[in-house]
């Protein structure tokens, strides 16, 4: 079952969505499993080429958002989660099979530079998701 409710806030009202999470596409790939620590060095390595390529970032977090449609409707439509965040960890997912904590590792690796350019596209990002739902944001000022 997939909903939305009516979440209140301060300054307006806005419809969050809602879907148990064995149906994320997020979670079907893995993105909150352990792993063994050779296979997390691996996954360090790799988000840390998606999140300081910024192009190819970009290029790959749009595909996930069009592919991964449940997920990135739970966690875009959620403005109280840090949806960078679940962008970068999500794309890396995505690609390689990365967990959450590897690309979490791999954030603390890459300089000042490159995490201010991860965050600028995933807030492109954002801003073009809540402009193609506009009706889902309704109320909420953007």
């Amino acid at each position: 079952m997939m909903t939305f409710q009516k979440v209140g806030m301060s300054k307006a009202n806005y419809n969050q969505f809602y879907a148990p999470y064995w149906n994320w596409e997020d979670f079907n790939a893995g993105m909150y499993n352990d792993c063994s620590e050779n296979l997390f060095k691996k996954m360090v390595k790799n988000s840390v080429s998606v999140l300081s390529d910024s192009e190819f970032f970009l290029k790959s977090a749009l595909k996930m958002i069009e592919s991964w449609q449940v997920s990135a409707r739970v966690n875009l439509t959620n403005v109280n989660a840090n949806r960078r965040a679940w962008i970068g960890q999500a794309t890396c997912c995505y690609l390689y099979g990365c967990n959450e904590k590897s690309t979490r590792k791999a954030w603390s690796i890459l300089t000042e530079a490159q995490r201010s350019e991860a965050n600028k596209i995933a807030d492109k990002l954002i801003s073009h998701y809540e402009e193609q739902n506009r009706g889902v944001f309704k109320g909420l000022g953007i």
